[in-house]
């Protein structure tokens, strides 16, 4: 695995988490939004031994790929891969 990007998307009048996987040449091995419809944002990224990445951030809305927020603004920690 090469290096993991995570950046901001701003969509009109939201902002989601962006996440790139790099390989070691820097082309971009693959890339996904995460979020709701309100804002979302990454606040750090981590890979895992097992080879597994896990983004905190905070979210505001409660739909998309957000469940279970409990109003304002939430903690916010999901895996990918």
């Amino acid at each position: 695995m090469g290096s993991i990007i995570r950046g901001i998307i701003e969509i009109i009048i939201a902002a989601d988490v962006w996440v790139v996987e790099l390989n070691s040449l820097g082309k971009k091995v693959w890339q996904k939004t995460f979020g709701s419809s309100a804002d979302d944002f990454a606040l750090g990224v981590m890979l895992t031994k097992a080879g597994e990445i896990l983004v905190t951030g905070v979210i505001t809305g409660n739909n998309g790929d957000v469940s279970g927020n409990h109003g304002g603004i939430d903690a916010w920690l999901f895996k990918i891969k």
